[in-house]
């Protein structure tokens, strides 16, 4: 074998090797900086289920006022739209949505609820009139009609106004507080 000829080759494999371990060493710091920037990333999910009117976004710890909205209906629906046979479904559904530390207090009320709804033969439904949404305080209130029936009788057809204040963890809203403000000159 010729030595300079492997001479040749011998340099052309380091060239290679040097070349191949730069191009790796690269590609991990490329990795390295992809990885940095999704994980910093704060991402934005833009939601569009069939069943609410609109889009709305979450992101963190924040939420667009639609969002807010359409969780202040629905759980208005769920705690004032009520017969004895829904009680117990609306229930589980809302205290899956309530922040831990309402929790008990909402828990004993609706169970309460549940008895009186039960033992009344009592049902209710609310109309929406007006809603108002504070996205920085992540609330809503709410006015409406409150319809109230015993049996098939209507005993009661009154304007409420209710205030549900929420807080955002891990992009999920929770009910803070349910409240009815005292109406001005009260």
């Amino acid at each position: 074998m010729d030595p300079l000829l492997l001479t040749k080759k011998l340099k052309k494999i380091l060239k290679e090797r040097t070349l191949l371990a730069t191009l790796l060493v690269v590609s991990i710091l490329i990795n390295l900086v992809c990885s940095l920037i999704i994980f910093r990333k704060q991402e934005k999910v833009i939601i569009v289920p069939a069943t609410i009117s609109r889009e709305f976004w979450i992101e963190n710890d924040s939420s667009s006022k639609e969002y807010i909205e359409e969780m202040a209906v629905f759980f208005v629906n769920l705690l004032l739209d009520c017969s004895p046979s829904s009680m117990k479904y609306q229930k589980e559904i809302i205290l899956k949505h309530t922040d831990p530390r309402l929790y008990n207090k909402l828990n004993n009320k609706l169970t309460l609820e549940e008895e009186l709804f039960r033992k009344e033969n009592l049902t209710t439904s609310f109309r929406m009139v007006d809603l108002k949404v504070n996205r920085t305080a992540l609330s809503a209130t709410i006015t409406g009609i409150l319809t109230t029936n015993v049996s098939d009788k209507q005993v009661r057809k009154e304007e409420k106004t209710f205030r549900l204040c929420f807080c955002m963890k891990n992009g999920r809203l929770f009910i803070k507080s349910i409240s009815e403000p005292k109406k001005a000159g009260s």
